[in-house]
């Protein structure tokens, strides 16, 4: 709750968040193509569900 400071009570006594730390950049490499491979994975199953829907070979 902010009150006649305009900080939130954990700022008022002092404390402060922990300084941002850039990630190592394997980690980040490796961090981004797990992403990309599960958003690829994501689109094909996208892809393949419209085009069943749009020649009407719906598979259940």
């Amino acid at each position: 709750m902010h009150y006649a400071t305009g900080q939130p009570g954990w700022m008022r006594f002092g404390a402060y968040a922990a300084p941002y730390q850039a990630p190592d950049p394997e980690q980040e490499k490796q961090a981004l193509k797990n992403q990309s491979e599960t958003l690829q994975s994501e689109m094909d199953f996208i892809k393949k569900r419209l085009d069943e829907l749009e020649t009407g070979t719906a598979v259940e």
